[in-house]
């Protein structure tokens, strides 16, 4: 899902207008489903952590981290398609 590749590539065609409202709210939409599921991610590690299953916990907590390094990644990579897409794009006449 994040930030939906399928979304990001819709933000971009909407060019050169750009329909940053809807995407500002796809964004807000996937970061907040993420804090959700982190939410009860760090619930269940810290049941794990109470119940002396630590090591669970130590593999759950490395997956998160994990996942984090993998949505900054993406998120990265699109900001730097998304700079691209807009500088090929900066020549060609409006409505081309």
């Amino acid at each position: 899902m994040i930030l939906s590749s399928s979304g990001f590539k819709e933000y971009l065609e909407t060019a050169p207008t750009y329909d940053f409202p809807s995407y500002r709210q796809l964004v807000h939409d996937v970061t907040e489903t993420f804090n959700n599921i982190s939410n009860e991610v760090i619930a269940i590690e810290t049941k794990l952590g109470e119940s002396s299953q630590t090591s669970i916990g130590d593999i759950i907590r490395n997956i998160q981290l994990k996942e984090k390094e993998k949505l900054e990644m993406v998120s990265y990579l699109q900001l730097k398609d998304n700079f691209r897409f807009r500088m090929q794009n900066l020549s060609k006449p409006i409505g081309s």
